[in-house]
């Protein structure tokens, strides 16, 4: 089973669903300029039960400032030592460390 998803902001085929007007949708390598290719996230670990798609959502209603708007759409995994990996548009990747105890969808110890 697949478990890796793309970040919806990157040429998403609904993004726009999840963010008011005005956020940005990457379509292709040179709009990647802000906040740039090592700060962009391309690919992540989406926990098996949070997989709908190929994207994942990231929801932007509210930002910044009405947290009561905030959605989360989409779950990152703790497969790697309660930790997700995320890669990035300049290729390199790196470990998140879990953030799901917030909402009850940790992945159990086995």
């Amino acid at each position: 089973m697949r478990s890796i998803s793309m970040n919806a902001w990157v040429d998403g085929a609904d993004a726009a669903n999840f963010g008011p007007y005005g956020f940005r949708v990457y379509k292709k390598m040179s709009d990647v300029t802000d906040p740039g290719p090592s700060l962009t996230w391309l690919f992540i670990d989406e926990r098996e039960d949070s997989i709908n798609d190929g994207e994942f959502v990231v929801g932007m209603f509210g930002y910044p400032d009405k947290p009561n708007q905030w959605m989360i759409v989409d779950f990152p995994a703790s497969y790697h030592n309660r930790a997700g990996d995320l890669s990035f548009v300049d290729g390199h990747s790196q470990a998140i460390l879990e953030i799901q105890n917030d909402v009850g969808r940790c992945t159990p110890e086995l």
